[in-house]
């Protein structure tokens, strides 16, 4: 936890009155590049934390794997994560959420929203986003922090994946924005449900109806917008 924060002055300015802060929690930034067999395939601003997670995440997202046991090794090099995988390259996702038959009652996305709320980096700093990984049935499995909403993620899905949790029998609710790269990631990796205390894109909520992803937005004090699979929550509407 402690990597994820650093210790900063603030001269802090509150109600006309001059504080002096000596030590203020900031977020903290690594710039890693993934590697893939030795390939340089991605740079990017990362929080020091759930790296192996990070990586899964985004060999699932790209298309660079389809599954776990794709998946030789990950290790750090300093500023590297160096992957090996079998069978690499841009796969063909047909996304699980588009047949599977579920529902996820309101309560249980209420308790995601709720979960990523207590985040605890976020709480000290209010730099962070958070994605947390639930059960279909309400189950809390996994809550992650990064100081990118993509990131986050993509370590929650990097999880599910190394953790041999079906995709399909999972959802998060996260803290970003519901744009279109948040959707397809989401898609891609054949979830069955995201959703955001934040708002979608129109392009975000497009994808989502094409592959039947249930999205929903907004999730605040017990209110939400469902964007798209509407039946897949059990509100019990007829």
């Amino acid at each position: 936890m402690d990597e994820m924060m650093k210790q900063v002055p603030v001269l802090r300015l509150d109600h006309g009155n001059i504080h002096h802060i000596p030590s203020d929690k900031v977020g903290s930034e690594n710039v890693l590049s993934l590697c893939i067999n030795d390939k340089l395939v991605f740079t990017n601003t990362v929080s020091p934390q759930n790296l192996r997670e990070w990586a899964a995440g985004v060999l699932l997202c790209g298309g660079h794997i389809t599954k776990a046991d794709q998946i030789r090794s990950i290790e750090r090099d300093h500023n590297r994560i160096l992957t090996t995988v079998t069978n690499p390259g841009e796969t063909d996702h047909t996304p699980v959420a588009k047949t599977r038959l579920a529902s996820v009652s309101p309560a249980a996305i209420f308790d995601g929203a709720a979960w990523i709320a207590q985040a605890p980096c976020y709480l000290q700093t209010g730099g962070f986003h958070a994605a947390a990984v639930m059960s279909l049935s309400g189950e809390r499995i996994f809550l992650v922090e990064d100081i990118g909403r993509h990131n986050a993620l993509d370590k929650a899905l990097g999880h599910v994946l190394l953790n041999d949790i079906p995709l399909s029998d999972v959802f998060v609710i996260q803290s970003g924005r519901l744009a279109r790269d948040m959707v397809e990631k989401a898609v891609k990796a054949g979830i069955f449900l995201l959703g955001s205390v934040s708002a979608p894109t129109a392009e975000g909520v497009e994808i989502a109806k094409t592959y039947g992803l249930a999205l929903v937005g907004f999730i605040r004090n017990k209110r939400m917008n469902i964007y798209s699979r509407p039946e897949s929550i059990d509100t019990g509407a007829a």
